[in-house]
């Protein structure tokens, strides 16, 4: 095979045939040779292989290509090189194309793609592997510093707003490291732990980067066998709903209550919400899990109805993917019709983060709840980015306090001064405020004082199951608790 270039400047690709002749002895005599042009041949070959192992939309190396080059290169410098694997994900991406569409998407990763790529030296290899995750080959690291400082760029980069035609975003990264040997001696090993270092990243708050440990893994394995036995609970319905009082600080009554996920095993043993909600989060199984809660919350509360409990108003939590479900409202309107329970005596919390997400998109759906009779109201207030111009323009009902500004009042100055404005903001606003987290004396008076409207807690009760909240409510619905020397109620 002979590479040439043509009188018109053109490279070309010509292999060279042979075929021998020979004299009437029957002796070979000579040879000819021809030349066949297979320089389209070549090219088609070559854009076949690109396509197979390039992105099209970016123009990066591919999940393929990624793998082809570090097994032809990054692995291949010697027992004394380094290497560092760099996963990243868009932190709010789907976000982006839920609500303004895939083509402003595309545009985003597009330019996302030229800034990173302005970023890595060229002995460094980036690669696209997915939907919006990347990958960054770092050649030659001393050690997980060097890998650090360059998170610790792309981190910064990608924290300013990103302008796609007339739209500003905010979308952010995060980013798992794994480092060669240390992490792993292959191209697979070392993208599945700097993947799983990513989502220990996200899990701290996205907008960070995290190191790969050998805990990490064995989180994961964990992690997707909880996932497994999540899907089998939620089809057997051994996930249930338990129920903790809200309390009226001005007569001491019963209001209603919130409804909790609560996972016991067959064996008896529970998992932990802290475990198992977020890791239906991540995997969209609180759409489903979110829509049996809210069955189960709103049939009790019929149930309670129908026994002489008038006016017991019950809460439900809208995670931001269910939310963001284009079924939302005609999933809610389906269970109350299903149970016969008043729009009236429900009410469902949303995060801040929900807010923030896309505010325009919020208030359409909110206002479609609101116009349904349904209750409304912010829960762990105080820790998001929420805006008062937000506030105003939401057909709340409701704010809810943050646990974590009630634990340590009136003892933390800083914690009173939040949890105080917090209600004086809510009352200026006419939104009733709920504390949650509520376990003392001391607590409880420092909120009737301020003029919170409910309490929620350990103080009064746990969450109970079913049967108990019934119980509980079947004594009477005005509860007493310890008074402390300045009162209380």
């Amino acid at each position: 095979m002979i590479d040439m270039r043509d009188a018109a400047g053109e490279d070309r690709v010509l292999v060279l045939y042979k075929s021998y002749f020979r004299d009437r002895t029957g002796q070979r005599a000579g040879e000819v040779g021809t030349f066949l042009d297979v320089s389209e041949l070549k090219r088609k070959e070559a854009q076949i292989v690109h396509q197979a192992t390039h992105d099209e939309l970016t123009g990066l190396p591919n999940r393929m290509g990624l793998r082809q080059r570090m097994e032809d290169h990054a692995l291949r410098g010697g027992p004394d090189a380094r290497l560092a694997v760099l996963y990243l994900d868009m932190d709010n991406f789907k976000t982006v194309n839920d609500s303004l569409g895939h083509m402003v998407g595309d545009i985003y990763l597009q330019q996302a793609a030229e800034q990173m790529r302005q970023m890595v030296r060229p002995q460094d290899t980036l690669a696209r592997v997915g939907g919006d995750e990347f990958v960054v080959v770092l050649q030659d690291v001393q050690d997980e510093r060097d890998a650090a400082q360059v998170a610790e760029r792309l981190l910064a980069r990608f924290t300013d707003p990103v302008r796609v035609q007339e739209h500003e975003l905010f979308v952010g990264t995060s980013v798992g490291i794994a480092l060669f040997p240390d992490d792993g001696d292959d191209p697979d090993t070392l993208v599945r732990n700097a993947d799983i270092a990513m989502s220990r990243a996200k899990e701290h708050g996205k907008r960070r980067y995290h190191l790969f440990t050998p805990a990490m893994n064995e989180r994961a394995m964990r992690r997707l066998l909880l996932e497994g036995d999540l899907h089998r609970a939620l089809a057997a319905g051994d996930i249930t709903a338990h129920y903790q009082p809200r309390v009226d600080l001005n007569t001491g009554l019963i209001t209603g209550m919130e409804a909790l996920a609560r996972w016991t095993r067959a064996d008896g043993t529970q998992e932990h919400p802290a475990e198992f909600i977020p890791l239906a989060e991540a995997t969209g199984l609180i759409v489903p899990l979110g829509e049996h809660m809210l069955r189960l919350a709103c049939a009790r509360t019929r149930a309670l109805l129908d026994a002489g409990h008038a006016d017991l108003h019950v809460a439900v939590n809208l995670s931001v993917h269910q939310f963001r479900h284009p079924n939302l409202v005609g999933m809610v309107a389906d269970v109350l019709a299903a149970t016969g329970l008043p729009p009236s005596l429900l009410e469902l919390e949303i995060t801040e983060s929900t807010i923030v997400t896309d505010t325009d998109h919020t208030i359409r759906k909110l206002n479609q709840l609101a116009e349904m009779g349904i209750a409304l109201s912010v829960d762990d207030f105080g820790t998001g980015y929420s805006s008062l111009y937000q506030l105003k323009n939401l057909p709340l009902t409701s704010l809810k306090i943050d646990r974590s500004f009630i634990s340590d009042i009136p003892d933390d100055p800083n914690d009173a001064a939040i949890a105080a404005t917090i209600i004086t903001m809510a009352d200026r606003l006419g939104l009733r405020v709920v504390a949650e987290g509520v376990e003392t004396p001391e607590q409880l008076n420092f909120l009737l004082l301020e003029g919170c409207h409910e309490v929620q807690g350990f103080l009064f009760s746990r969450p109970l199951p079913p049967d108990d909240f019934t119980a509980l409510l079947a004594r009477g619905r005005r509860l007493t608790v310890p008074r402390d020397e300045g009162g209380g109620i």
